[in-house]
């Protein structure tokens, strides 16, 4: 819970810092564990690839997605994220 949290304040600030690139990591792991059931089921090393990738794009001064390597990641990391939510699109 604590970690979505903070997800969701990244999410929210990312931007307003001239971070667009955390911004969309951060969604995409909020949309991993947004409610507890997710959480408890969510891959943990998928998790913590989104937590590596925003330490990355802030300790590396990645702002946006102009950078090849960080939009890709992006992208792959939303598409694994995307596809463990499917079974709760409807909820």
């Amino acid at each position: 819970e604590t970690l979505f949290i903070r997800a969701h304040d990244l999410r929210g600030v990312g931007s307003t810092y001239e971070f667009p690139i955390i911004t969309r990591l951060a969604k995409s792991l909020t949309k991993l564990i947004d409610i507890d059931e997710k959480r408890q089921q969510a891959p943990r090393a998928l998790a913590l690839a989104h937590v590596d990738a925003i330490r990355a794009a802030l300790s590396q001064n990645i702002r946006d997605t102009n950078d090849a390597v960080a939009a890709a990641l992006a992208e792959e990391l939303e598409k694994q994220s995307a596809t463990f939510a499917e079974p709760w699109k409807d909820d």
